[in-house]
C-alpha cells in the first residue's frame, strides 16, 4: 500500500490564507514549537491538521435505545465491502445553508478485513479503502471546511448510482421482497437485498453542532431499502373468540409493492441533513392485494419476538404516501372492521411496524382500540414500543 505522503508546510499554509493575522501568528509560533522537537515535526500524516478520513460501518439502531449496532460485516456474506461517496462543504450564505460542496471521495471501495484495524492511518475498524493498484488514494481531513456528508451502498457492486442531479446525488438498489417464514430460500433472497446507507453528517463547528463527528472515524449506519410490517389481534380473557377472514389493506383498492427498485437522494449542499424519502419503481405483478397472516400474541412472552423469529412478517417496498388501509375480520361470526388513517401508514425504509387490533366485548364484540408500534429493523431488536393509540 502507497502512502501519499502531504506537502508539508505548504499544505498547512492553505488555509492559513482566510485566518485573521492574530490567529495566523500564532499557528505559525506552535509549528515553530513543533520544529524544535524530534517527536513531532510539522509534515507527514502525523502533522497537526493531518488526519487521514477513516470509515466503520453497522447497521441502523433505534436512538432510543441504549444498544450496540450490528456491524455491518457480519450481515455481508461473500463480499464484505461498501462503496462510498464522501463531499464537503466549504462555504455558505446563511439563507439557503451550505453554498457549495466539492467532491472528496468518488465512489470508493471500501473492503473488511479481519484484525487489520490500525495497521494503517485509513484503518480504525478493520474497512479499508486503499487498494493495490492506488488508484484510490489516502484522503485527509480539510479544517478549514465547513461540513462533510458521506454515505454508502453495501456491497460495493450494489444497485446502480444515476450521480448527481441538482443539489442531490441518486443512488437506486433493487427491492425484493418476502413474507418472512423459516424457509430458506426466502431467508438468502431476503439476505440478497443490498443497504444503503444513512446520511453521515457533521459540521466544523462544536457550538452549534453538538454531535459533530468531524474529523473522527465516519461510522456509517446501513439499513434495507424495505420496510417490515404484521398485524396483530389482542384478544379478551377468559372468552372464547375465533377469528377467522382476516384482511389488511389498502382502503382504495390500490396494491402493496413488493419488488421494484428504490432510489434515495443525498442532499449536497443547502440545509437538509438527512437522506430523502426514498421513491420507488414497482414492478406491479409482484404486488399483494392485502396482508392475510397475522401474528398470533397467544403466548405474551412473543409479543415483540426479534425479527430471526420471522412470524407474521411481512417484507415490503417502503410507502411514505400511500392512503388509509382497512381491516376486516369475522370474530365468532360476525364481520368487524376498522381503519387505520394514512397518518399511521407511512412505511420508512429499515422500520418495522405492528399494528394491533384490541377485540373487546363489553356489549357486543367491538374493535374497541388500535395501536401501532414502531421500531427500527436491526438485527439484535428484542421489543419495541408503541408510538401511537387512538
Amino acid at each position: 500500500m502507497r502512502l501519499m505522503r502531504p506537502m508539508g508546510l505548504m499544505r498547512l499554509m492553505g488555509p492559513m490564507r482566510l485566518m485573521g493575522p492574530m490567529r495566523l501568528m500564532g499557528l505559525m509560533g506552535l509549528m515553530g514549537l513543533m520544529g524544535c522537537s524530534k517527536e513531532q515535526v510539522a509534515d507527514g500524516p502525523d502533522a497537526p491538521y493531518e488526519k487521514a478520513i477513516a470509515f466503520s460501518a453497522g447497521l441502523q439502531e433505534e436512538e432510543a435505545v441504549t444498544r450496540s449496532s450490528t456491524p455491518l460485516e457480519e450481515m455481508l456474506t461473500d463480499d464484505k465491502s461498501f462503496k462510498v461517496w464522501g463531499y464537503k462543504n466549504d462555504a455558505s450564505d446563511g439563507a439557503t445553508g451550505f453554498s457549495s460542496y466539492q467532491t472528496v471521495i468518488d465512489g470508493y471501495t471500501v473492503r473488511w478485513a479481519t484484525n487489520t484495524a490500525g495497521t494503517s492511518l485509513t484503518n480504525s475498524h478493520n474497512w479499508e479503502y486503499v487498494d493495490a493498484p492506488n488508484s484510490q488514494l489516502i484522503k485527509y481531513w480539510d479544517f478549514g471546511a465547513l461540513a462533510y456528508r458521506f454515505f454508502a451502498v453495501a456491497p460495493a457492486t450494489a444497485g446502480s448510482s444515476p450521480g448527481v442531479s441538482g443539489d442531490y446525488y441518486n443512488v437506486t438498489l433493487p427491492a425484493d421482497a418476502v413474507t418472512e417464514t423459516s424457509d430458506a430460500s426466502a431467508a438468502a433472497k431476503l439476505a440478497a437485498t443490498p443497504y444503503f446507507s444513512r446520511l453521515w453528517f457533521s459540521t466544523n463547528e462544536q457550538p452549534t453542532y453538538i454531535d459533530k463527528q468531524f474529523g473522527r472515524p465516519v461510522v456509517l449506519q446501513f439499513v434495507k431499502p424495505l420496510a417490515r410490517v404484521r398485524f396483530m389481534f389482542i384478544l379478551p380473557e377468559g372468552r372464547n373468540v375465533t377469528l377467522t377472514d382476516k384482511s389488511f389493506k389498502p382502503s382504495d383498492g390500490s396494491r402493496i409493492a413488493r419488488k421494484g427498485t428504490v432510489t434515495i437522494s443525498f442532499p449536497l449542499k443547502g440545509t437538509r441533513t438527512k437522506e430523502t424519502v426514498p421513491s420507488i419503481t414497482l414492478d406491479a405483478p409482484t404486488a399483494l392485494d392485502a396482508f392475510t397472516v397475522d401474528f398470533d400474541p397467544s403466548d405474551a412472552t412473543k409479543l415483540y419476538p426479534s425479527p430471526q423469529d420471522g412470524e407474521g412478517w411481512y417484507t415490503v417496498l417502503p410507502n411514505a404516501s400511500q392512503g388509509s388501509y382497512s381491516l376486516t375480520v369475522t370474530v365468532n361470526g360476525e364481520e368487524k372492521k376498522a381503519e387505520v388513517p394514512a397518518t399511521f401508514m407511512q412505511w420508512q425504509p429499515g422500520y418495522q411496524y405492528t399494528y394491533k387490533f384490541k377485540i373487546g366485548d363489553p356489549g357486543g364484540i367491538t374493535i374497541e382500540f388500535i395501536q401501532v408500534a414502531i421500531n427500527d429493523w436491526g438485527n439484535r431488536i428484542e421489543r419495541g414500543h408503541t408510538v401511537y393509540n387512538w
